[in-house]
This record gives structure tokens, sequence and C-alpha cells, in this order.
């Protein structure tokens, strides 16, 4: 996915910072809701992708097509359910990822705005449908830190979600070692529910 294009660096470094802004916020505005105030008083409550930039997960989007941006931190002392309430703020990432793929979807199988629409307006459609279904998708997977981890955590018996706990100081451990020596492998489970979701939501597919 990565090219030294200029005009396509621009293109897809601003889709990107608006779908990994979207996400973080998202995360920010569900604690927030659900009484943990820590995103608001930290400056993260905004839709200012400066607050929510990571250097790393934004240069693996372009490198390896999928990562991330600096995590919204939540105290779950502040929530009046901490378990149940850390499902909701989790899912709310990747929850407003597939509503953003999903309207953008809807766009293009409308054809409201086609190829005809010029080709900066066009790429940057397919762009943001496509890597708001890879934020989304990458992101459901349960390796800590990922989304997927806090709500499988939340969903497992107290015992056996204190010992899956176990493996969230290895986890960034485990997703670099699967990018280093099962890149291929990865990419290519990780693809087929992209590319099945940007078919359903746009109607037409990725290439």
């Amino acid at each position: 996915m990565f090219s030294f294009d200029p005009y396509q660096i621009a293109i897809t470094a601003v889709v990107i910072l608006f779908v990994l802004t979207v996400h973080e916020f998202s995360h920010a505005l569900a604690a927030d809701a659900l009484g943990d105030d820590t995103a608001r008083r930290l400056g993260r409550l905004t839709l200012n992708p400066l607050a929510h930039l990571d250097f790393l997960g934004t240069a693996l989007f372009f490198i390896a097509g999928f990562g991330w941006a600096k995590p919204v931190p939540v105290n779950p002392y502040n929530l009046r359910n901490p378990k149940k309430d850390m499902i909701v703020i989790a899912a709310a990432g990747p929850l407003s990822n597939l509503l953003t793929a999903i309207i953008g979807g809807a766009v293009i199988k409308a054809g409201l705005i086609g190829p005809q629409a010029g080709e900066l307006v066009w790429t940057m459609l397919v762009l943001l449908v496509l890597y708001s279904i890879t934020l989304a998708v990458f992101n459901l997977i349960p390796i800590p830190p990922l989304d997927g981890s806090r709500i499988l955590y939340g969903v497992l018996p107290d015992g056996i979600a204190e010992f899956y706990a176990r493996f969230e100081k290895i986890g960034m451990l485990v997703l670099f070692g699967i990018f280093i020596f099962a890149r291929e492998g990865a990419m290519r489970v990780l693809w087929g529910p992209v590319d099945w979701l940007f078919r359903l939501f746009t109607g037409t597919g990725i290439f």
C-alpha cells in the first residue's frame, strides 16, 4: 500500500488522520458518557488529530495497511460498571469506523459521488471507506492492547478474564512478531473480512 507518489501520500495521510481521529474520539466520548472524564481532562475529547497522533501507528498504516493512534486513557474506577462499561468504550472505536464506512459506502453505492466527481474527491472517498474498515477489523483482533482484547476481557468469566489479562504485557510483542515473521499470512487473514465488508458497503470491489 505504500507509495512514493507525494500526491498519493498526502491524500492517504489526510484520510488516515481522519479515520484514526474518529476512532479515538469515539473512545473518549463513550468513556466520558459513562462517567470517566479522564480523556476530557487530558484534551483527548476532541476531533483535533494532533491530540491522537501516534507516529509509529500512523507510519504502519502506510507501510502495512494497518495501524493505530495514541490510546485514550480510561480510569475504570470512575465507571459505574467497569467491566461492562469497558466493553462499550472499547467497541465505540471500531463501531465508529464501521459507521463511517457505511455512510461512505452508501454514497458510493447510490452513485452520489463517482469517479466523475474528480480524482481527488473519488480517491479520498474510496480510501475513507477502505481505511475505516481496515482499522475496525484490525482493532477487533483479540490481542492486547487492541480493542478486541478489551471486549473479550469484558465478556469472559472473571477467573478466565484475569488470566487473559496477564498477556497484556506481551501483546505488542506478539503483534510485532506477527508483523515481522508472518506478515503475508496475517495480511491474507485481515484482507478477507476487509474486502467482504468493502463489497457489502459499496457494492463494488476494492480494485
